[in-house]
């Protein structure tokens, strides 16, 4: 007997363990429609049909479902009450969507639905800070109304400990940096307390609605009560999260402008915020509605829709923060945003300064950077900009005025070119700049005389004239006075001409020539001046068979005292080359060797050439002969030739022999 007593209490605490499990199960799905309502059981008995907020016909599709609470292994469920879910038609804006809340079973209800595409979002916010409930599958749906006439959609939350980092993107309209606006939808300038009962209202009504009836809005467990400014970008995900391991994640802001993101656990976090043209053209948007207002009365004046604007962060857009074993959850990482008018961006242009030279002992201003620089085509003013140097070359002693003007401390810098840089920026507009360069050289107050002489590398027959530059300079910074330029030609060369080209017309030179020394005085050579002489001379006839070498010398004193004497002179080396007859041209136009040209026919006062054909024919005849026979019209071969000349000191000279004409 007292076995089958036993067994019998095993039965009966199966039957209630059953029992109790069943009940569990009940209460927690009890007017669920997911699994209990049938299509029609409902209806209109419980709800009355919704109106959309811009009037359109009513379909007869219903969505619904529920909003549950989960213990770990999802074996017991219990409806959350009073949580807002919002149902917005894909493609539409936020205000032309439905906002209602759970019942006290944790079931909502969107009739007279048409057909479409629905997002379905539960805004959760206040699951989130108050209850540390989060969704395991997400806060959001997207689903269509088709084919059936009811669509269920549950959505289940759990409890999270490990890390939460979020926040809010908001519309700051005072600039103040704290989410203390709100869409005043019934553009008063007061908070209005609406009233959502069982049926769905339009948001673009919505201010603040006391989800969990306690009477206030304030308080962690108020949290999203009243609507926010916040602002949403589906496009992109503006918002980078930065963990303590170097790992970097990225999510984008829901309709409402919130965002958030499971973590690891405790440590350090980067929270950063990109602007984009997405987020900055809902920002304008909210910004033109004229709907944001501030809890404090705060009053700004509203944009009237000029196309120019800008807009911009009123915070930070990196924020730093730390989750701590005390405390896992921070989602109050927000960012402000606003937008103003701006006005055209006018046109503004730093030009390039080029201040010259100054000596080494020069003290005073230099220029105005301010005289060139212009804004929509006129010359800047002081009220119209500022000007700030970003780069200045190692100068110092450096005095700048507020109106541009730059002095220099003398004898503090080192004598060399300077090269600094400003950036001009409109004072109406910061953001519009420019840069520019200016640059100025400070020489030495010493002399600094250098000459330099060259022929060029020309090749020099017997008789040829020829070329030399001297070039003189000061490079200093002091003035030079009583210079003497003086050049010596080398023996077999002849003097013929000269001209002295002066950078500075306050420069005079006198001339003069003894034997083959060339001399050039100048009473005062400024810092900075150069001297050009162009020297015409003549080779001479040495009677030489091979080609000789003639070296010049130039050279400059005064009576100042140079810095540098060592490039006080300088040399040119050239070869004179002896007379010759070629016997091979090749008139083909490619401009080598194209003419019968004897090299150093010069050194005759008087020539005269014949040519004939290898029949004794004379085909050409020429006095004072240019160089410039080239059998023209006349067949490729052996030519004859005789050269007459007269020399300078009147001896007669004769030449014979042949040329092949190649063509």
């Amino acid at each position: 007997m007292v076995k089958l007593r036993v067994k019998a209490s095993l039965r009966e605490f199966k039957l209630f363990f059953l029992s109790l499990f069943f009940l569990a199960f009940l209460m927690s799905n009890i007017i669920n429609p997911c699994y209990f309502l049938s299509a029609g059981s409902y209806g209109s008995s419980h709800f009355s049909q919704i109106n959309y907020p811009d009037g359109h016909s009513i379909g007869s599709f219903t969505l619904t479902g529920k909003v549950v609470e989960i213990n770990r292994d999802a074996s017991i469920q219990i409806g959350l009450p009073n949580v807002p879910v919002i149902l917005l038609p894909q493609g539409g804006e936020l205000d032309h969507g439905l906002i209602t809340k759970t019942d006290p079973n944790g079931n909502y209800y969107f009739e007279g639905l048409e057909k479409g595409v629905y997002l379905v979002k539960i805004h959760d916010i206040q699951l989130n800070s108050s209850k540390n409930l989060y969704a395991v599958d997400g806060s959001e749906r997207t689903f269509t109304m088709f084919k059936d006439s009811e669509i269920c959609q549950n959505f289940e939350y759990a409890k999270y400990e490990g890390g939460i980092v979020g926040g809010l993107i908001w519309y700051d309209l005072n600039g103040d940096g704290r989410p203390n606006e709100w869409f005043d939808a019934n553009g008063d300038g007061e908070l209005t307390k609406n009233t959502l009962g069982t049926k769905p209202m339009p948001i673009n009504e919505w201010e603040w609605i006391d989800f969990n009836g306690d009477g206030s809005y304030e308080g962690v467990e108020n949290a999203g009560e009243i609507r926010m400014a916040g602002i949403s970008n589906s496009e992109n995900e503006n918002i980078s999260i930065s963990d303590p391991q170097g790992n970097q994640f990225t999510v984008s802001t829901d309709v409402l402008g919130y965002y958030s993101l499971k973590t690891q656990g405790k440590g350090s976090y980067q929270v950063s915020f990109e602007m984009d043209e997405y987020m900055e053209l809902k920002a304008e948007l909210i910004g033109n509605a004229g709907k944001v207002a501030v809890l404090n009365n705060f009053v700004l004046d509203r944009m009237i829709g000029d196309p120019m604007i800008s807009c911009g962060l009123t915070t930070t857009n990196q924020r730093r923060l730390n989750l701590t074993g005390e405390n896992l959850r921070n989602l109050r990482t927000d960012f402000g945003l606003r937008c103003f008018e701006v006005e055209p961006v006018s046109e503004l242009h730093a030009i390039d300064d080029e201040l010259g030279e100054v000596s080494f002992l020069f003290g005073g201003m230099i220029g105005n950077i301010l005289e060139n620089d212009l804004l929509d085509g006129h010359r800047v003013t002081m009220k119209e900009v500022d000007f700030t140097f970003t780069e200045l070359d190692n100068i110092v002693g450096l005095l700048i005025s507020p109106n541009g003007e730059l002095s220099l401390v003398p004898g503090v810098n080192e004598a060399r070119e300077y090269r600094l840089k400003y950036t001009l920026s409109e004072v109406a507009n910061p953001s519009n700049t420019d840069e520019a360069f200016v640059s100025f050289k400070i020489l030495n107050e010493q002399v600094d005389l250098r000459v330099t002489k060259t022929s060029f590398g020309v090749d020099i027959y017997e008789g040829d004239e020829f070329e030399y530059e001297i070039v003189l300079s000061n490079e200093g910074g002091g003035k030079a006075t009583n210079v003497i330029l003086t050049d010596d030609l080398p023996p077999g060369i002849s003097y013929v001409s000269s001209s002295a080209l002066p950078s500075d017309p306050e420069i005079h030179t006198t001339s003069s020539f003894i034997s083959s020394k060339l001399s050039w005085q100048i009473p005062e050579f400024p810092p900075g001046a150069s001297l050009t002489i162009r020297l015409l001379v003549r080779s001479i006839e040495q009677m030489l068979k091979n080609p000789y070498t003639i070296t010049n010398r130039v050279s400059v004193i005064s009576d100042s005292e140079d810095v540098s004497p060592e490039d006080n002179f300088d040399t040119d080396v050239n070869t004179i080359i002896p007379f010759f007859i070629p016997n091979v041209i090749t008139p083909n136009e490619d401009q080598k060797n194209d003419s019968f040209k004897i090299k150093g026919l010069g050194k005759f006062a008087e020539n005269e050439i014949k040519i004939l054909n290898r029949y004794g024919d004379q085909v050409f005849e020429q006095r004072d002969y240019q160089n410039d026979w080239q059998a023209d019209k006349l067949p490729a071969g052996i030519y004859f030739y005789v050269l007459r000349g007269i020399e300078a000191g009147g001896e007669f000279r004769e030449f014979k022999g042949w040329v092949q004409v190649v063509k």
